[in-house]
This record gives structure tokens, sequence and C-alpha cells, in this order.
């Protein structure tokens, strides 16, 4: 059995007749695996309502299962994914945030789908370009039966985000390509998020990490120091602040 990606899918109550009609139809073919009869019904889709914004979705959707390639003899393998396939996905839910460019949800799945991806890059180019936006709207969103708490649920999406990409790197002891392009992609979405959420404490303890792992300790104090003026009582900051204060003078006297 194909595992089923849904990675953006509205849940609004106020449907028309149509669309809701149109939504169930979609989904239970997707569920049912039918790729022709989720092509027809998107064309039908199309036809009836071409601006529809759970049309995005399901187009999104769509594209995403059909770009996963699995192993049948091993479902719990992560897929892989056809590229040109995950273009298509990508570009259909781009369309869709430029003509409803407060739907985050639809922000959410592209990101997550990135990060199925590893376009890590992408990834962080995106985090940061949702954390713009919710700066320029006051952090007002539209999200199916969300409407308040979206400066929380940006955060707590956004550690999400950075723990994506710190269970990416490497076992080694010293920093491969890949995992500095990773700790800079980190690097990238906390300082951003820092910028938009100054009293976030996870963002400042993240971006001090992102210091602690490339040894930059000058730069991990500054952020420590902070994360410890918000909480003196972390023990993660507490400790690691004394250990960098510690190395920094040993290093001071040993000149």
């Amino acid at each position: 059995m194909k595992r089923l990606y849904i990675l953006v899918l509205s849940l609004a109550a106020c449907f028309s007749a149509w669309s809701q009609s149109y939504s169930d139809q979609f989904y239970d073919a997707l569920n049912r695996d039918d790729i022709p009869l989720q092509r027809s019904i998107l064309d039908d889709w199309s036809l009836a309502s071409p601006d529809d914004v759970d049309l995005y979705i399901a187009r999104y959707n769509y594209y995403i299962n059909a770009s996963a390639m699995l192993d049948n003899d091993s479902p719990e393998k992560p897929p892989q994914f056809s590229q040109s396939v995950a273009d298509s996905a990508l570009s259909v839910i781009e369309e869709g945030i430029s003509r409803y460019p407060k739907r985050l949800d639809m922000r959410f799945g592209k990101i997550f789908f990135l990060g199925e991806l590893q376009r890590w890059e992408a990834f962080a180019d995106e985090s940061i370009r949702m954390l713009n936006r919710s700066e320029l709207m006051e952090h007002q969103w539209i999200f199916p039966n969300v409407e308040e708490g979206f400066e929380e649920l940006i955060t707590e999406s956004i550690q999400d985000y950075l723990s994506t990409l710190s269970g990416h790197l490497s076992d080694s002891q010293s920093l491969t390509p890949q995992d500095t392009l990773i700790i800079s992609c980190m690097r990238r979405i906390a300082q951003r998020t820092v910028q938009v959420f100054p009293s976030d404490i996870q963002a400042v303890r993240s971006l001090a990490l992102t210091y602690l792992m490339t040894h930059e300790y000058e730069s991990a104090l500054k952020y420590l120091k902070r994360a410890e003026k918000m909480d003196p009582t972390d023990e993660w900051v507490v400790d690691n602040l004394a250990a960098v204060k510690a190395r920094l003078n040993k290093k001071k006297s040993s000149r």
C-alpha cells in the first residue's frame, strides 16, 4: 500500500455545496490511490471553479503523492521523490500562495515538503519568507479552524523546522560540507526569528547553538548571555555559558 501524503488540507466548514462535493470525492480517490479518478475530479473542479483555494490544495496533494516513489517491500522506509513531479507540486502551491498570501496552511505545507525533499536552502528561504510575511501582516493569518494564537503557532513551527535541520546533521566529529550547509540554514532561520520575535528564548538558544557547533565562541557567548537574561534558570543556557566562558578565559590566558 502506497503511503499517503496529505500536507495541506482545508477543513473550513463553510464550503459551497459543489466545493464540498469535489473535495470529498478527490480525497476519497486519493485514499484509494485511484489516479485516473483523481485527475478526472481535478479536471471537473478546475472547470467549475478554477480559483477555488481548495482546488490548489487538492492539486498540490495530487502531485506530492504522484512524486513519492515508495519501496512496496519496505513501507516504513522514507520515500524517494520524482524531482520533476515534486517541482510541479511546488509550482502549484506557489501559485496558490500568490493568490491567497494570507493562507498559513499553504506555507506550512510547502515548507514541510521542501524538508521531505531535503532542499535545505529552499527550506530556509521559505521559512524566512513566512517570517517576513508574518511580520508585515502583524501575524494576522488565515488558517482553517484557527482564529488566534498565530505568533505561538509560527514560533513553534520554526522550532520544528530547526529540529528537522539538526536531525539531518551527520554523526561525524568534524563538520561535513552538508553539515556546514545545514548549520548555515539553521542560523539564517534563527536569526530572522530573533528579529521578528525578540522575546522567543528558543530562537535565541538555537542561534547560540549554531555558533557552538561551528566553534565561534564569542558569537555564542553573545546569545547565551541574552538567553540567560531572559531565563536565568535555563540549565542548558547556564551550563553552556559557563563552558564558553571557561574556554574563552583559557584561550586568553594561553596567549
